[in-house]
């Protein structure tokens, strides 16, 4: 009798744990869920959906990328600059979110930060990012470093930055 009761428990465990696996989500299924409550506006579903999947797959640079941008637009910016700095560390040369985390820190007046996020995306990109460095160069200028903020300017207006002539049309020069 004690032997048919060891194998019923076994039994059942075995069972426990396939139906769990059977039932658990993948990281791709939870990405997916999250990504629709984030289209539907569904901010703090999708966060935990693509926290979630995180869980299940912490290499997952999109799942860090869209949940920051969740708490980005939720005005959670530290939290927004913790996943962008994972998707960084997954993925070095993801240029948009360089981006995104740059203008985090500068919507949190940490401009040295933010200005090392837009010369990492110059050095990945330096012959067509004439975008970039009008942003560096308007951070410069919030900095209260011209002679920077000028070199930036005129680089990005050389190369076609519509805005970066107006800024120093704007500034006198």
């Amino acid at each position: 009798m004690g032997h048919r009761v060891l194998v019923f428990g076994v039994v059942t465990a075995i069972l426990v744990c396939v139906s769990a696996a059977a039932g658990a989500q993948s990281a791709e299924e939870l990405f997916i869920q999250g990504d629709e409550y984030y289209s539907a506006g569904e901010h703090e579903k999708a966060i935990e959906y693509f926290t979630k999947a995180i869980g299940q797959d912490p290499e997952c640079a999109l799942c860090y990328h869209k949940r920051g941008n969740i708490y980005y637009a939720l005005r959670r910016y530290d939290e927004a600059i913790a996943d962008f700095t994972s998707v960084i560390e997954l993925d070095p040369e993801n240029v948009s979110t360089y981006e995104i985390r740059g203008l985090t820190y500068h919507v949190l007046g940490r401009y040295s930060e933010a200005v090392l996020d837009f010369t990492s995306i110059i050095e990945l990109h330096p012959d067509n990012e004439a975008y970039y460095y009008y942003l560096r160069g308007s951070i410069y200028h919030d900095m209260g470093e011209v002679e920077h903020a000028v070199s930036d300017l005129e680089t990005a207006c050389d190369m076609g930055e519509n805005e970066a002539c107006k800024a120093l049309h704007w500034l006198g020069y």
